[in-house]
């Protein structure tokens, strides 16, 4: 599997889980404003026929790509014509490798930084390694439980379980397991540490699988890493945090948990709530923009 279609496959991912459409800045030379980005209900029909000039744009030299574009049309605006091109993108797509090997559910997923290899993690406790044309590399015994999150670092797999140990991979050997409170739901490396969260809480644990420092006592329901670490909770709030872990900020909104959160190049940040709710914070932490889902 091709880098081009591992980040298109990552894309589509992150518009799942977030819910907004950010894929405007691919149809354009430059970023597009706020007011493009989020387009209001009136603007949902220009916006669909853009996407749908990008899916088309796309369809003889990236159909994956072209997939995503036509997917997001139809999901601003559901008529005939987006629906024709959803249709006909994916009649042009076609399955470039099916990878076999958990025993049960794949819960897991992460590719690695250069887009060669690709971590999955399964309801079996297993974590696999494949190439990125599909072959498998390696199957590693996880951390104990069902594999429940996956990230990569520079050099590094991390892989959490719904029994609460995080286990640090490099290549196949392992370098470390560590012991945390209730299933570890996300992971992301920041630096050379690594943040693990989950319902029991945040942590901030170096390479050696040691914690360093516990970030929250919250129910921690997302997590995302720019230039800040944001950290989403399950009640409703987002705690902001530099490298180290220290506290930078906290943001309040949304009226349900925050179910996904992500980071914008320019710095801004887009949460979603689990009520269906979406919002856009600027880099000082205001709120410049809302959806209602």
């Amino acid at each position: 599997m091709s880098p081009r279609l591992s980040r298109a496959l990552g894309l589509l991912v992150a518009l799942q889980a977030l819910g907004l459409l950010v894929l405007l800045a691919v149809l354009v030379r430059k970023p597009a404003p706020t007011s493009a980005v989020l387009a209001p209900a009136s603007g949902d029909a220009a916006v669909a026929r853009r996407l749908v000039r990008g899916s088309l744009g796309a369809a003889e030299h990236d159909p994956v790509m072209s997939v995503v574009l036509a997917r997001e049309a139809f999901r601003v605006r559901q008529d005939d014509t987006t629906r024709s091109r959803l249709y006909a993108a994916l009649g042009t797509a076609r399955e470039v490798a099916r990878l076999r090997g958990h025993r049960g559910a794949a819960q897991a997923v992460a590719w690695s930084p250069d887009g060669t290899r690709l971590a999955t993690g399964g309801a079996d406790g297993a974590v696999g390694l494949w190439q990125g044309d599909g072959a498998l590399v390696a199957v590693m015994a996880g951390p104990g439980g069902a594999v429940d999150s996956l990230c990569w670092g520079a050099d590094l797999l991390a892989a959490g379980s719904d029994e609460g140990r995080l286990r640090l991979w490099s290549g196949d050997e392992e370098v470390a397991t560590a012991e945390l409170e209730g299933a570890i739901t996300s992971c992301v490396f920041v630096g050379r540490s690594i943040v693990a969260a989950g319902p029991g809480g945040a942590w901030l644990l170096g390479r050696d699988g040691l914690v360093q420092k516990r970030l929250s006592e919250d129910a921690i329901s997302a997590v995302a890493w720019g230039e800040r670490l944001a950290l989403g909770a399950q009640r409703g709030g987002i705690a902001l945090f530099d490298a180290g872990g220290e506290a930078v900020g906290a943001l309040e909104g949304h009226g349900a948990g925050v179910s996904a959160l992500g980071w914008f190049p320019d710095g801004r940040l887009a949460s979603a709530s689990w009520y269906g709710t979406a919002a856009i914070w600027s880099v000082d932490g205001e709120r410049v923009a809302q959806l209602e889902g």
